[in-house]
């Protein structure tokens, strides 16, 4: 016979964190969000733009064969 769990009414929900799965990146008072749940990107002076470019293109600015990789 399989028994599931039942969540305790009165379990201190003040202990516990606001999102457990943090499936929204938003943090409770004393929690940390999960970067990669939503954390904000690093600050950078480059444009997207400039990055495809220069992930894209070799040295000469010709395009790449597979820039995927894939």
């Amino acid at each position: 016979m399989l028994r599931r769990s039942v969540a305790d009414p009165t379990t201190d929900r003040s202990r516990t964190m606001s999102d457990p799965s943090n499936t929204q990146g938003t943090p409770g008072a004393d929690e940390e969000a999960d970067t990669a749940s939503g954390g904000a990107p690093d600050e950078t002076s480059t444009s997207t733009d400039d990055i495809l470019e220069e992930e894209t293109t070799d040295d000469d600015g010709a395009p790449l064969q597979n820039p995927s990789g894939g």
